[in-house]
């Protein structure tokens, strides 16, 4: 009576198959590069404006973290690099002596410091403004 309930054997056999299409788009890198660039300085711009609230060591960390960048690409010679990472850093310390100087370096231009006062900077205005007057009166 035991033997005959063991006895019955059942197998099925079962077949999957699975296709792979590969279709083949071409892309041009130069497009495909530019479009990442511009998304990922999208995006490095908005990370570090939502950091202008940091705590001050903090953002001390983040300035010479991206110092450290800027010095790397200036020393490799990627000076679009370096000056996109300097630009950061003077977006959390616009008074940061050391990328002042490293971006006057790479753009060959004079960096001004920003005016510590209202009236200083109305004052540099002011004169500016008669300066290239006075200029404009002495050419004939």
């Amino acid at each position: 009576l035991a033997g005959a309930s063991f006895r019955g054997q059942d197998d099925t056999v079962g077949r999957t198959e699975v296709i792979f299409l590969i279709k083949p788009t071409v892309v041009k890198d130069e497009v495909l590069f530019s479009e990442a660039e511009s998304v990922r300085d999208g995006i490095e711009l908005a990370r570090i404006g939502s950091r202008q609230q940091l705590l001050p060591f903090s953002q001390t960390k983040l300035v010479a973290s991206h110092m450290s960048k800027a010095m790397g690409h200036m020393e490799a010679g990627r000076h679009e690099k370096a000056l996109w990472w300097v630009n950061a850093v003077l977006t959390l310390d616009p008074v940061q002596v050391e990328a002042l100087r490293m971006k006057e370096a790479l753009t060959g231009e004079r960096v001004f410091w920003p005016a510590s006062s209202i009236l200083k900077e109305a004052a540099t205005d002011i004169i500016d403004a008669e300066l290239s007057s006075g200029a404009k009166e002495v050419q004939p």
